[in-house]
This record gives C-alpha cells, structure tokens and sequence, in this order.
C-alpha cells in the first residue's frame, strides 16, 4: 500500500531495485536504504512514498506470487484441452519463467517459513475460483480412473521438480562440480522428466 501519489519513472526504479534486493536477500537481510541506494531515491522519500519496509514488501512479494499463480491459466483453463496437455503446456511455460529469475523460488520458500499466514492472505484476495475448481473436477477424473494418484499428489511432485533445480543450485553445482553451462543443461532436463511423470500417471 503506497502513501502518496509518485512519478511512474521513479515508482518503477523503486520496485526495480526492492525486487532486486529482496530477491538476492530475502525480508531479514534487506534494508530501506539499500534499496534507496539503488534506486537512487531519497530514503526519507522512500518512508514517505510506501510507508516503510513491509508495504514494500508485500508490494514486490503479492506481484511475484501473483504471476507464479497466473502463469500458464489460460492454459489450464482451456476446455479443449486434455489434461497432459495442458500440465505439460504449464509446465514449460513456469519452467522459462523461473529461468529468467532463478532466486524466485527460494524466495517464495523462504517468506511463506517466515510468515506462513502471509499465504493464505495471498491466496484468499487473489481470488482463484475457476482454476480451483477446475483442479478439483480433474481430481475427480483422476480418482474414477483409478490410476492411484490424486491432484493434490501430482501437483506437489511437479512443483518439487520445478523449484528445487533453482533452490538446489549451489549444492547441487558443488557436489557435481558442474560448470554454469552443464548445470543450465541439467536444469533444462528437469522438463523432460516432469513430463516422463506425468505421462506416467496420465498417459
């Protein structure tokens, strides 16, 4: 929530540099000034434009989490398609997004163990009613087939999949001593194998 009315230029280098650093630091480890610094804005105009660090935050982390969600919608809520098409379309489409911002992961992890409420309130003034109750009647196909697996179950093994080749990076990159390049192909590979599992279970 801002407390003034700021110029766009200014606003989008305010939310540049806040996105940047909370990012790369996470709520704890990110300041006020830091982020004025980098944006190249008065700190004590920063206070007054967004009331201080927490709107700030919740300002960049509501937008983050929002696209996740929005990410491959329309996808999903295609009514043409099946339903390995579409997890598969989704699939590729998350993955190229967490590509150009590998730190949003373990950023989202990381402020949902620090404030678990904070997702619930995402989650409830989102308001995600068709894709929900879309995944529901899916998850009562899946049930009636009897293939073994439940909605709740695949999801949660397709966003393992996804997030952890960019959470795991450092330890993975270490254990392997992977060059950049290598640990770019091992994570583009992670997309093979999301959809090995689910063409295991839906196909």
């Amino acid at each position: 929530m801002k407390g003034k009315v700021l110029d766009e230029s200014a606003s989008r280098r305010i939310k540049e540099a806040a996105r940047s650093i909370f990012l790369d630091k996470g709520y704890d480890g990110t300041t006020m000034q830091a982020i004025a610094d980098l944006s190249q804005v008065n700190k004590a105009l920063l206070h007054y434009y967004y009331l201080g660090k927490n709107n700030l935050f919740l300002l960049i982390f509501e937008e983050e989490f929002q696209r996740i969600l929005e990410i491959g919608r329309d996808t999903l809520l295609d009514p043409k398609l099946p339903l390995i098409d579409k997890l598969e379309h989704w699939v590729d489409r998350e993955f190229a997004y967490l590509s150009r911002i590998p730190l949003l992961p373990l950023f989202l992890i990381n402020e949902f163990n620090r404030n678990p409420g904070l997702i619930v309130n995402l989650l409830q003034r989102l308001h995600l009613p068709d894709t929900t109750r879309l995944l529901k009647r899916h998850n009562k196909e899946l049930v009636e087939s009897g293939r073994g697996i439940r909605m709740e179950e695949l999801f949660t093994m397709i966003i393992s999949m996804l997030f952890f080749p960019f959470m795991g990076a450092p330890v993975v990159q270490f254990m392997w001593d992977l060059s950049p390049d290598r640990w770019l192909e091992v994570q583009a590979k992670q997309v093979g194998f999301i959809k090995e599992v689910i063409k295991k279970y839906l196909g």
